[in-house]
């Protein structure tokens, strides 16, 4: 009986290997082809991700709260100041005025007024450097730019004025126009998001084909189409958002979808 009982544990210690194998094996192929050295992540922190039950506060302390979480990359919305400058907020309506208290002479402020106004959430707002710097004093954690407007210029500028971080930044890309730009600014590790894009699932088949994001992202509902189990057979990383339910997760990844940008479902 105590042969037999140990044989079973060699046959299961032999299958647990076999399935790190297979991971291994598959994910160092992808990376190696793809031109990168970064693996990619289960789970990107939505907009720096939760904190005090909050959202979309691309926060000093949404960093660290989930940083200490187990998160290493960091989804931050950034948007221009009236002085040309980025900083991190979602938009310069609704989220500007539901997160500070906004004096009324102002609709898009300079990036010195942004961080000087006060906070509803009481948390600590920050610009594009300063999210940056951050995540090179970490030493292993990625900010992944969400800019809605002008974002290939954003792309330029950061490649001018920050190329210091340049390791340590994955842009998010809405076109296959944008990509093109992407790369030629110098960019390798690039995401494309396709939730603005009128696509189909020929083109994107085409596109994975001829090239090699570090992942493409979709909403969940799109994910559940058919075209996350399509874009996985073709050896794409394919990512969901936002996914804050767990058995979500675990049924979109029986379906292709390999990761998530979530607020809440930590990795640890």
């Amino acid at each position: 009986m105590k042969g037999r009982k140990v044989e079973m544990g060699i046959r299961k210690l032999y299958r647990i290997l076999l399935i790190l194998t297979f991971l291994i094996f598959s994910l160092v192929p992808y990376c190696i082809a793809s031109g990168i050295d970064i693996m990619p992540p289960v789970y990107i922190a939505h907009a720096g991700g939760a904190v005090n039950n909050k959202i979309y506060t691309n926060s000093f302390e949404a960093l660290n709260t989930n940083y200490e979480k187990g998160y290493r990359f960091f989804e931050i919305d950034f948007s221009w100041t009236a002085d040309g400058e980025m900083v991190a907020i979602h938009d310069w309506h609704n989220a500007f005025r539901q997160m500070f208290y906004v004096p009324q002479d102002i609709t898009i402020p300079t990036k010195a007024r942004f961080l000087q106004l006060e906070t509803k959430t009481g948390l600590t707002q920050l610009s594009l450097e300063e999210i940056l710097q951050w995540a090179k004093d970490q030493g292993d954690a990625y900010i992944i730019t969400d800019v809605k407007n002008d974002n290939v210029k954003a792309l330029k500028k950061i490649n001018t004025d920050f190329k210091k971080y340049k390791k340590i930044i994955i842009p998010q890309v809405y076109s296959y126009r944008e990509y093109a730009e992407a790369e030629r600014i110098g960019y390798n590790t690039i995401i494309l998001t396709i939730y603005r894009m009128k696509t189909n699932a020929l083109e994107l088949l085409n596109f994975s084909r001829n090239n090699t994001p570090f992942a493409i992202t979709m909403p969940w509902k799109v994910a559940q189409s058919g075209l996350a189990y399509q874009l996985y057979w073709n050896g794409m990383k394919v990512y969901a958002h936002t996914v804050n339910d767990i058995d979500l997760f675990n049924s979109l990844r029986k379906i292709g979808v390999y990761g998530i940008y979530t607020d809440y479902i930590s990795p640890n």
